[in-house]
């Protein structure tokens, strides 16, 4: 997910690989809330918005166009 924002043509700038590692560890932290020894996807996803939209930047075309970095990240999400 974190490479795919580096990827994407709507985004100027994308995750580095630090936003990678607290995705991961915040992902470890919700499992282990909800009584898990293990990551599931749904962990990374309920926590991507909070930990990835932050560290990205659109480009000026795609602001121009009316799209957000929520929508870009849903897209990014929808093909992981």
């Amino acid at each position: 997910m974190v490479r795919r924002t580096r990827e994407h043509p709507a985004l100027e700038v994308g995750c580095s690989p630090r936003a990678g590692l607290s995705l991961v560890q915040a992902a470890r932290a919700r499992a282990f809330l909800h009584d898990r020894d293990y990551v599931v996807p749904e962990d990374l996803f309920s926590l991507a918005e909070d930990i990835v939209l932050h560290r990205i930047r659109m480009t000026y075309e795609s602001v121009a166009r009316g799209v957000s970095l929520r929508d870009v990240l849903e897209e990014i999400m929808r093909d992981v």
